[in-house]
């Protein structure tokens, strides 16, 4: 048996211990993208912390769990967007500076550069509007497929990719006009 199923069969006895070596690894990473995605630290945290209570519901619900890792990104990923909407109907999300952005989360983007530009490339992240945000987080961050996330949020596949090419194009403009090198930017 796989220490994830161990620690899940722990966790619906009620082992509360159990729970929080099961989700630890994924927190850090879990309030980065809701950072990002919402703008706002309080917002990041009630995601998290509502992620965390529906994950334990649904955990002791006995409900079946075949990859952990992509069931958590999952519930997170509801959460961000029903907290998301619940913003877009009061004001749309402040941007938060990029100090406050932890560089503690790794990017699966290889390439991208660490430090001040890794604060930058998140700051360009946070400028594009909420829904190509959240699909660019899910796709990078969270490495779910194009496929996963147009099951995720109800959207055909191929609108998914089209929304992932506008933002990866938005995203060049962005961070090639923010160069201090191109002088050509409009």
């Amino acid at each position: 048996m796989g220490y994830e199923r161990m620690l899940l069969k722990q966790c619906r006895s009620g082992d509360k211990e159990r729970f929080r070596l099961l989700v630890g690894p994924y927190l850090q990473r879990a309030y980065t993208t809701s950072l990002v995605i919402l703008g706002r630290q309080q917002l990041a945290e009630e995601v998290v912390r509502n992620a965390l209570i529906e994950t334990y519901t649904r955990i002791r619900n006995e409900e079946r769990i075949d990859n952990f890792k992509g069931w958590f990104h999952h519930v997170l990923a509801r959460c961000i967007l029903g907290i998301s909407q619940q913003q877009a109907e009061w004001k749309r999300c402040e941007h938060v500076a990029p100090s406050t952005i932890s560089a503690d989360g790794i990017l699966p983007i290889d390439t991208l550069p660490q430090g001040e530009s890794k604060q930058q490339f998140l700051y360009s992240v946070m400028s594009l509007d909420t829904e190509l945000r959240i699909i660019i987080m899910l796709f990078y961050y969270q490495e779910l497929s194009a496929q996963e996330i147009a099951s995720l949020l109800n959207i055909k596949e191929e609108i998914i990719k089209s929304r992932l090419y506008m933002a990866r194009l938005k995203l060049s403009n962005i961070i090639y006009c923010s160069c201090p090198a191109s002088k050509t930017c409009s």
